[in-house]
């Protein structure tokens, strides 16, 4: 995954060395946890994220009116579509000064850029950490707690399938 030198994320300072010894590689996910324009927790399976970049200095064409679609950028020559993440997960559709960064999704070689306020961290969480979520939010896969800055914190693990399957369809 490239960032771009945006943030340096890569740390793993307060992972269970030991649990993470004697449990299966395989078994172990990656979520990387970013914040939404309402300063929750959440986060994304890591093998979905093809990279980070500053949403500021992406060349855009705005769309119009209110949108899941909030604009097109050009990302290395391609056309990408741009996402605010609180317009897909919560339906608000807000202002462009609260979104730092856009993490671009890659699922079933589609392309999908979402806007967010912040990165945290790369997290890697066993999965009896993770409590099934996807009965009461369709769009998430979990809910699971994280520690932030030594506060214990609740972080949903959104599954942005569904984003891409909301934005292209089915085919």
């Amino acid at each position: 995954m490239k960032l771009n030198g945006i943030k340096d994320i890569f740390y793993d300072d307060d992972l269970d060395i030991v649990a993470l010894v004697s449990t299966d590689e395989k078994s172990v996910k990656k979520f990387l946890v970013f914040k939404g324009e309402d300063d929750q927790f959440y986060g994304c399976n890591i093998e979905d994220v093809e990279e980070v970049l500053a949403y500021k200095e992406l060349q855009r064409v705005k769309s119009k009116g209110k949108k899941i679609i909030e604009s097109t950028a050009d990302i290395r020559g391609n056309l990408v579509f741009i996402i605010k993440f609180d317009s897909w997960f919560k339906d608000l559709f807000l202002d462009d000064e609260g979104y730092e960064f856009v993490i671009i999704v890659k699922k079933d070689n589609k392309r999908v850029g979402v806007a967010i306020k912040d990165v945290i961290d790369i997290y890697s969480i066993l999965p009896e950490k993770l409590v099934d979520n996807s009965k009461n939010n369709s769009k998430t896969n979990y809910v699971t707690k994280i520690e932030i800055s030594n506060i214990e914190k609740i972080c949903e693990i959104v599954d942005f399938k569904n984003l891409i399957l909301d934005i292209f369809g089915t085919n």
